[in-house]
């Protein structure tokens, strides 16, 4: 009489996850959608002011520049240049951004520990950062990246190429 009880709670992730033997995030401490919406919100709006400032001043030196293909390939690499600049010293020292220190959550490998600044800079940021660039592609990449938080751990597409998760860290 070797039968499974049908009547037994099946078990879940969480409950391997929890083991003190298996360090890595499990997904009690994903952070929420919300949370990863709202910290890339408050990003966006960290750098928007010196790009904005940045394509306003190039628009009255230099407007057939802002308005060409290579205008907005430059635009896009200063873009990326002044969101490193900007994160580089949370990123290193915390494995956050500013959006991520105020929705305390953290950018961890799949070990649960903080990810370290090269693997935030050359794979969650530059890959998806430069192929947003090209035309149509970039645009796909872009919305298959931002779907892919409704997976059941809410890594996007940068999380997977890097090998990292985004956790809620305990209050």
């Amino acid at each position: 009489m070797s039968q499974e009880n049908p009547y037994t709670a099946p078990s879940t992730d969480s409950e391997i996850s929890n083991d003190p033997s298996n360090p890595a995030p499990g997904p009690h401490n994903y952070a929420s959608r919300v949370d990863r919406f709202l910290g890339a919100l408050i990003d966006v709006l960290v750098i928007i002011v010196p790009i904005l400032v940045i394509i306003f001043a190039l628009g009255k030196l230099a407007p057939e520049l802002v308005n060409s293909t290579v205008g907005g390939v430059i635009l896009g690499l200063l873009g990326l240049v002044i969101m490193i600049a900007i994160q580089f010293h949370f990123w290193k020292t915390r494995s956050q951004s500013i959006g991520k220190i105020v929705m305390k959550t953290q950018i961890v490998d799949l070990q649960g520990k903080p990810a370290d600044i090269s693997t935030i800079i050359l794979k969650r940021v530059i890959p998806l950062g430069v192929c947003g660039m090209i035309p149509f592609i970039g645009k796909v990449v872009s919305i298959v990246n931002g779907l892919a938080i409704f997976r059941a751990e809410h890594n996007c597409l940068h999380d997977d190429i890097a090998g990292t998760r985004v956790i809620k860290l305990s209050s």
